[in-house]
């Protein structure tokens, strides 16, 4: 059709270096969806465009078909990051007579002067040395058959305070090391200008009173040893090539009971008469707080390893499930006798009821 193959020169007339793949693209995504019938997506052959049996993508539309064009080609060049220098970002491959203009968002990260303005090339600087933030700059090229934005993301100053700093493994225990890490987003690894490789290194303000140092490539890891139970307050800030960030700061406490849980043992098991349950008080382990750690809260090894505090009941249910005893006020301390004198001999399920799930033990009556 002549009107496509004019719509094809204009196009070629902006950048001959177009492919004919990137031609037919161009006239798909910009054609009108006309003549009152439904477009369905992903109905042709291009899984992300509309079309009908009739009509196909639609009517071709030259000034969409530029706009299209010009957008396919436009990128703006310039760093990730800024400092409190002017740095100029450019945008490439407009074609000449077009109307260019730009703005930053948010504005406050920039000198008034320097917020918005005309043509292809924006100087820009933050307001700042303690400036930081991700900032937008939009460029808008106005075509004459409409207007469309090119954009890039830009990371103004020093690093913010929103890196995540969590301790290897919680609860926190006493007289062992206990690792503090910095980092920022782990699911975005490429933030622009604020990503984990633009950070040099990390400053600490370790807690008082507790013996610290530094470790990793770029002092992201603080080891402590704690000794005494409390509140310790911790603060970190990041540096990268623009200077320091702000501190960032965290609390951490620490238990003196939460590091141990109560492993149950029975005895006699076989037995008749009475019975005894014993709880020792057994400090946790690497994989005992991966445990404590997981999202499963309702696994049985989670209610095993937070089992930390004495029962407020005690049941034994035979192996249909039927309840056999039960103790509702179960005395302080960490040994119980039950008297299971009115059991029959069999297998039965020892329901040792705490604050975070229960734990069961197999008791065998003879």
């Amino acid at each position: 059709m002549p009107q496509v193959s004019g719509i094809v020169s204009l196009i070629l007339s902006l950048n001959n270096d177009f492919t004919y793949l990137e031609v037919a693209d161009i006239l798909r995504k910009s054609a009108q969806k006309v003549g009152g019938y439904t477009y369905t997506l992903g109905q042709g052959h291009v899984s992300n465009l509309s079309w009908n049996i009739q009509m196909g993508f639609g009517r071709v539309d030259a000034c969409k078909a530029l706009i299209e064009s010009f957008k396919m080609k436009a990128a703006i060049t310039g760093p990730d990051r800024i400092f409190t220098t002017n740095t100029n970002f450019t945008l490439q491959n407009v074609p000449a007579g077009q109307t260019v203009s730009w703005a930053v968002s948010p504005t406050h990260l920039f000198p008034t002067t320097g917020r918005s303005g005309t043509g292809a090339t924006a100087a820009l600087r933050a307001m700042h040395s303690s400036s930081s933030g991700l900032a937008t700059l939009t460029y808008t090229i106005d075509t004459g058959c409409g207007e469309f934005q090119v954009q890039k993301q830009i990371w103004v100053g020093v690093p913010d305070t929103g890196m995540q700093v969590d301790a290897n493994y919680y609860p926190i225990c006493m007289n062992e090391y206990t690792y503090i890490n910095a980092f920022y987003d782990p699911y975005n690894t490429n933030p622009a200008g604020n990503k984990a490789s633009d950070i040099t290194n990390f400053i600490w303000e370790q807690p008082s009173g507790v013996s610290c140092f530094t470790a990793g490539t770029k002092n992201e890891v603080l080891a402590c040893w704690f000794t005494n139970p409390d509140n310790y307050i911790v603060r970190v800030r990041a540096v990268n090539s623009c200077g320091q960030g702000a501190l960032r700061t965290v609390h951490f406490n620490v238990d003196s009971w939460g590091c141990s849980y109560f492993s149950v043992g029975i005895n006699p098991n076989p037995a008749n008469g009475n019975v005894t349950i014993a709880l020792t008080e057994t400090p946790l382990d690497d994989a005992a707080k991966s445990v404590l750690q997981a999202e499963n809260k309702g696994s049985r090894e989670f209610q095993q390893y937070s089992f930390n505090t004495p029962p407020h009941r005690i049941r034994v249910v035979d192996i249909v499930g039927a309840e056999r005893l039960c103790v509702e006020n179960v005395p302080e301390g960490n040994s119980y006798q039950l008297d299971i004198n009115h059991l029959t001999p069999g297998i039965y399920i020892v329901h040792l009821e705490h604050r975070n799930g229960t734990v069961v033990r197999q008791l065998r009556v003879e």
